[in-house]
């Protein structure tokens, strides 16, 4: 362990080392320790192998030690402690003055450092009374790296709604790790009602995401945005964008990753439009395995094609990617679309933003739509006459259902499969980003090759 500043770890170990000197603070069988409530997932010994929420009494160290405040308080070792600290400034600001980073502002003292790290031991240890010192070790090096660093580590997991994978752990680039929830996550979940206790046991995996935020000691919180706010959108779509399935999510839950009482777990809400994907509190038994016919599952096999994927959107540069961007986004709100007509209307836009250019006449725009888009996706004759017809259909109808009288409406509607629309469109938004990407075409020269392919 490297010290950078040996007399405050002089008086720290001192200090702990004295404190759990103190008989009071020596648990016995016989003492009465203070206690919370937690929730705790059980799996079931049945058949279904079902898993059920238990609501449990555990100890409460901190609460314990919190009732021996003044006699820590009056110690010479925690005078001092706290007279190491007065005396440096650098020291002395993480402790007296609330820091901030984008997502909190810790307020650090002396006091609540020093029970927090006996409470810590002791829970490590169970209570026992010659506790191991790697967790008051942990929590020191910690402290150090509050103070001496310029940044604070942070992690964010993600859990994702209505997904399912056979792959362990792995790592997507980026400080970026897509891996199974853990029961201890689940736990935690339940704990602060960030999802319905449905929807929390159905969770299987979670991004996991490791970064360091700078910290400030302004009146107001720092302009730095949530890194994973702005990466998760767009993972999210390409994972749409590589199978179909309603892959989402609905909060991003982190904290400051140190061993210190600066590092409580913060919520929020996002992505609220997977309502189909939501699943109700139906149940006080909720299945291992959810069984959804739109769930997303990614398997192990499938992902060093997604990373391809995602390797060549990357490739890509940005001015390339208008079109496509434009696409993208009306493919992502057909997600969220409650009505047959508003999902056409979206994946029918897609199609014109992906298969068209200005110079285009409104002349026959369904059959030069259709030939394009039949003409990027395959080079078997037979294939491409299937994927023209049914773009063809789509599109026509599309133009039936905005323009026609409500029997039409409904008659075209009921023709219409969005589903294979959808899974076309998947495909054309892949194939358009390796076709301008690697072949470095623009897009009007991508049409014209289209054209005369």
């Amino acid at each position: 362990m490297k010290i950078m500043n040996p007399d405050l770890h002089k008086t720290y170990s001192k200090l702990v080392d004295r404190c759990l000197g103190i008989s009071s603070l020596k648990i016995s069988k016989s003492t009465k320790l203070p206690k919370i409530e937690a929730k705790k997932i059980i799996r079931n010994r049945n058949k279904e192998k079902t898993l059920r929420i238990e609501t449990t009494k555990v100890p409460y160290y901190y609460g314990f030690v919190q009732r021996y405040e003044t006699q820590i308080n009056n110690l010479p070792e925690f005078q001092d402690f706290e007279s190491i600290i007065r005396e440096n400034i650098q020291i002395n600001n993480h402790f007296s003055t609330r820091l901030r980073t984008f997502l909190s502002a810790p307020h650090l003292t002396p006091i609540d450092f020093i029970i927090f790290t006996l409470s810590n031991i002791l829970q490590s240890s169970n209570g026992k009374l010659k506790p191991s010192p790697e967790t008051s070790n942990q929590i020191y090096t910690d402290l150090e790296k509050f103070i001496y660093h310029s940044e604070i580590p942070v992690i964010d997991i993600v859990p994702l709604d209505n997904f399912n994978s056979d792959i362990e752990t792995h790592e997507l680039g980026s400080g970026i790790t897509l891996r199974k929830i853990t029961k201890k996550e689940k736990e935690l979940i339940l704990h602060m009602k960030t999802l319905s206790t449905f929807r929390a046991m159905s969770l299987k995996h979670v991004i996991e995401f490791r970064y360091n935020t700078s910290k400030t000691w302004s009146l107001s919180p720092t302009k730095e945005d949530n890194v994973l706010e702005i990466l998760m959108p767009n993972l999210i779509d390409q994972f749409r964008i590589y199978k179909n399935g309603l892959i989402g999510y609905s909060a991003i839950i982190g904290k400051i990753d140190l061993l210190l009482p600066v590092g409580e777990w913060y919520f929020t809400r996002r992505n609220r439009e997977l309502k189909e994907a939501i699943l109700p509190d139906a149940r006080p038994e909720y299945p291992v395995q959810q069984f959804n016919p739109k769930l997303y599952i990614l398997w192990k096999k499938e992902i060093s094609e997604f990373g391809q994927f995602r390797e060549d959107l990357t490739r890509v540069p940005k001015r390339k990617l208008h079109r496509f961007n434009l696409a993208l986004r009306r493919f992502k709100f057909s997600y969220g679309r409650e009505l047959k007509e508003d999902k056409v209307i979206d994946l029918a836009i897609c199609i014109e933003t992906l298969f068209s250019q200005k110079e285009d006449s409104f002349d026959s725009i369904a059959y030069r739509l259709a030939l394009r888009f039949s003409r990027l996706l395959s080079n078997n004759f037979d294939e491409r006459k299937k994927i023209f017809k049914e773009i063809k259909s789509f599109y026509n109808n599309r133009s039936r259902i905005v323009h026609g009288d409500e029997n039409d409406r409904e008659k075209y509607l009921n023709q219409t499969d969005t589903t294979e629309i959808e899974s076309y469109l998947r495909t054309a938004l892949k194939s358009y980003i390796i076709r301008i990407g690697n072949k470095d075409l623009e897009h009007h020269k991508l049409m014209q090759t289209l054209d005369f392919s």
